[in-house]
């Protein structure tokens, strides 16, 4: 669950919270603009509900998002019991333990503690004892080294870059490279989960990001198309994150270019090396043919490559990258031929960030 945090949200109920309510009406909740919950997209706000007229009783819920006039809530949250609330119950957002133990605690030492189970929800693991980075199902890296042009005033030429940069690997989506199944009912879809709409439209999506673990009975609305993203509600609930991607697949990355970096215009991504990963294939599948490169030149890093190191689940198929030339700000992964059965993998990228000009004064 990915939690955000507002400052100073807290509003007021102006009519009765039911025990069995999973949303509650903007007009009932005065203060609710407080709370800052998007119309769209995924949020996860804890909220602690009290009242003045009992003290000592509470509630922890958790705000998931925002649709027309009414605010959507998951009851009832790290051992407290959804009951009801009547008018002048106040909802505020405070920190929880949930909330804390949700964060990697990293000690002086720069081990890691994890709490019991609950690895699986780091997207990256640190420390010298709790284990490696690890490139996860979601996408998240927070920061990236760059080798920059620095000033050596005072500094001897023989003195190293006290700030130098790091190779560092990345992944896209996971999408299929064959035949894509369509939603079906009553089916847990979990984060690499791929399906295409029951009546095909020309997009596949896969699971991004997982709120809930109720499966859905009702197709969720799959007409977005890039680089929209599908929300899914069950109950109210968000639920699931649905990336489209085309069929077949294209998959279209923005690295971080020269205004993700402060100071250090203009900065640029050297490629050392491309590939991709394999986490399912059905049984004498077809190898898929795929091509990548730039939006400027779609075949710069590999020209209708057969993925043919990949012969089983698990596998990887790797492309280094040994020509030089200039540094990129996109990638573009096309899928060529797709296998005539299913197929999901995803695509990674390997190199680093150098600044690639002076800047000037």
């Amino acid at each position: 669950m990915a939690l955000n945090f507002v400052n100073n949200a807290r509003a007021t109920l102006t009519g009765t919270l039911g025990a069995s309510a999973t949303n509650v009406l903007k007009s009932s909740l005065d203060g609710w603009e407080s709370l800052s919950v998007p119309e769209s997209g995924a949020f996860g706000l804890l909220v602690t509900i009290t009242s003045p007229a009992e003290p000592g009783e509470m509630e922890i819920i958790r705000i998931t998002a925002a649709s027309g006039t009414a605010i959507y809530m998951a009851r009832g949250l790290e051992g407290t019991t959804a009951r009801e609330w009547l008018t002048g119950a106040i909802l505020e957002a405070r920190i929880t333990a949930g909330a804390l133990n949700s964060f990697l605690s990293m000690g002086i030492d720069g081990e890691g503690s994890f709490e019991p189970g609950e690895l699986a929800n780091y997207r990256w693991l640190v420390g010298a004892k709790t284990g490696y980075p690890a490139l996860s199902m979601v996408t998240r890296t927070t920061g990236f080294p760059v080798l920059e042009v620095r000033d050596w005033a005072g500094q001897s030429p023989q003195d190293q870059n006290p700030s130098p940069s790091r190779e560092i690997v990345n992944g896209s989506v996971v999408v299929g490279l064959g035949t894509i199944p369509a939603w079906a009912s009553s089916t847990t879809y979990v984060p690499g989960s791929v399906v295409q709409p029951t009546t095909p439209n020309g997009y596949q999506y896969s699971v991004g990001d997982v709120y809930d673990t109720t499966v859905g009975t009702v197709q969720p609305d799959f007409s977005a198309s890039m680089p929209n993203s599908t929300s899914e509600y069950i109950s109210g609930n968000l639920t699931r994150i649905w990336v489209p991607t085309p069929i077949p697949a294209v998959v279209a990355v923005t690295l971080a270019g020269s205004s993700d970096f402060s100071g250090l215009d203009p900065a640029g991504f050297v490629v050392t090396e491309v590939g991709a990963i394999c986490f399912s294939l059905e049984s004498e599948a077809t190898t898929p043919v795929v091509s990548i490169g730039t939006q400027a030149d779609q075949t710069r890093f590999a020209d209708s490559v057969a993925l043919d190191q990949i012969t089983a689940a698990g596998h990887i198929h790797r492309i280094a990258v040994t020509a030089g030339g200039a540094p990129v700000e996109d990638l573009v992964f096309t899928v060529e031929t797709p296998s005539d059965k299913q197929y999901m993998g995803r695509f990674y990228w390997k190199g680093f960030y150098v600044q690639n000009a002076l800047i000037t004064p």
